[in-house]
């Protein structure tokens, strides 16, 4: 009967160790994935209600320069220190009159939802 050493080294993974740690992988990418696109949606919603609020100070600030509400968005875009205009991709900010009205659709996915904010 042939010999069997038990303290041969072994060269490599066998297949349930490869297939266990696969699986662990899938499972961990399951969870990040979903996770880092909702906190990439969330950072684009968080920049447009700063930009709305940018938006709204200007417009103070030329009301008290001016004395008169600005009437469209061209005449306070100079006081801010950024362009607000495409920012983040979809939305769209007016001023009629000095109210702020901005629009923005807060997910690409079917629902649709818009978020409209007027002051």
């Amino acid at each position: 009967m042939p010999e069997i050493n038990i303290n041969a080294k072994r060269n490599g993974f066998t297949l349930p160790e490869l297939v266990i740690t696969v699986a662990i992988i899938g499972i961990l990418l399951a969870i990040a994935i979903p996770r880092f696109s909702n906190a990439t949606q969330s950072s684009k919603d968080r920049v447009f209600e700063a930009n709305h609020q940018m938006l709204i100070t200007a417009v103070a600030i030329y009301e008290v320069k001016n004395k008169a509400k600005p009437s469209a968005l061209a005449d306070v875009l100079p006081l801010l220190g950024s362009d607000v205009r495409n920012s983040p991709p979809g939305a769209v900010y007016s001023i009629t009159n000095g109210v702020v009205t901005s629009k923005y659709n807060l997910h690409s996915d079917s629902s649709k939802r818009t978020l409209v904010w007027s002051d």
